[in-house]
């Protein structure tokens, strides 16, 4: 978002005498800059309400301000926390809003002699009957037959308010065709480990560090299918994890940290915190020389409540995280070296989850 400013040229011995240009500068961004409001229109209305709008906050951040209808509603990005940006984009999802977005303004009251601001957005297309059949078709052939990307016709024009030009290159211009591209869908298991620096502890004898563990089910699901409808088999809900520790190492059991999955590794100050105990989210469990190893298996058996099951929208994923201190006593660093490996796995438990 940009402010201009025209330079002026005074004094008298100037006037009429000296000709110049009057050269637009750009203003610096802050708070006076004037908001950009965002109106949106229900599928099926007629009229636009206010959504709401962006604003520079004294940081110089864009900010999202919702309207006082929409106040309190929910979450208006991804990180209300965080600036409104490419990877924070402020939403318009029917969920957050309350209904089908189907028009979208953007309005601007300025004093200024120029402004300006560039704007991006993401537009569901809807196929119609008659594309829904041909698609259909297309994904239920069994011959070598290999089309990914199939096209329609389309009836789209881009205006820009009170001009009798169509705004090409800006908003966009008549549309004549649209396609539509076949990607399968693809659902992958994955387990992550890793270990941060270690910390000696001379009075303890021994050294520390910080272990992380997720599983998840990831995917590369487009936001029009991340609904319940199609992620509920593949939200993680009830599992058991097992850590084999490295030889000589122990764990301290109350550092132990598990939450459903979410973006960083905040754990503690997460809504998706998992509660430790019997009735509650989930145990823990040591078995010694597991199988004759002469390592301990640690086991969690984890079972995460309704209200924290969820597939993650931005990330395309749903899963688990868990952190916790692992010790290594010098005697153990002495016959088996400072570098510890655990062994990870996960076992599904829930018989509606892939």
């Amino acid at each position: 978002m940009k402010v201009y400013d025209v330079e002026q040229v005074s004094g008298t011995a100037t006037q009429g005498l000296v000709k110049f240009n009057q050269n637009s500068v750009i203003r610096d961004r802050g708070l006076q800059y004037p908001p950009v409001e965002i109106w949106i229109r229900e599928k099926g209305s007629n009229s636009f309400v206010q959504y709401g709008e962006l604003y520079y906050d004294s940081s110089r951040q864009i900010k999202f301000r919702p309207a006082a209808y929409f106040a309190g509603k929910a979450k208006y990005s991804e990180d209300d926390n965080k600036p409104i940006s490419a990877t924070n984009p402020v939403s318009l999802k029917k969920d957050i809003v309350g209904f089908d977005v189907a028009g979208l303004q953007l309005k601007q009251a300025s004093p200024y002699y120029r402004t300006a601001f560039d704007v991006a957005y993401t537009m569901d297309v809807t196929p119609t009957e008659e594309m829904q059949d041909r698609i259909g078709e297309t994904m239920n052939r069994t011959d070598d037959y290999n089309t990914s990307f199939i096209m329609g016709a389309a009836n789209v024009e881009g205006w820009q308010q009170g001009s009798t030009q169509k705004s090409t290159g800006r908003i966009g211009e008549y549309w004549p065709q649209v396609g539509y591209a076949l990607t399968p869908l693809k659902i992958s298991s994955l387990l992550y480990k890793s270990n941060g620096n270690f910390e000696d502890h001379p009075d303890k004898s021994a050294q520390s560090m910080t272990v992380y563990m997720e599983g998840v089910n990831a995917g590369n699901l487009p936001t029009s299918l991340q609904g319940p409808e199609y992620t509920k088999k593949y939200v993680l809900k009830e599992g058991a994890i097992y850590d084999l520790l490295p030889a000589g190492t122990f764990v301290d059991e109350d550092s132990l940290i598990v939450s459903a999955w979410l973006g960083g590794w905040d754990l503690v100050n997460s809504d998706k915190l998992l509660e430790k105990g019997k009735g509650k989210d989930y145990t823990v469990e040591f078995i010694e020389d597991w199988q004759d190893s002469g390592q301990t298996m640690m086991i969690i058996h984890l079972t995460i409540p309704k209200d924290k099951q969820y597939w993650h929208s931005y990330h395309n994923r749903s899963g688990w995280k868990l952190t916790y201190t692992l010790w290594n006593p010098y005697t153990n660093i002495v016959n088996r070296g400072r570098s510890v490996k655990n062994t990870l796995g996960y076992v599904n438990l829930d018989k509606d989850t892939i």
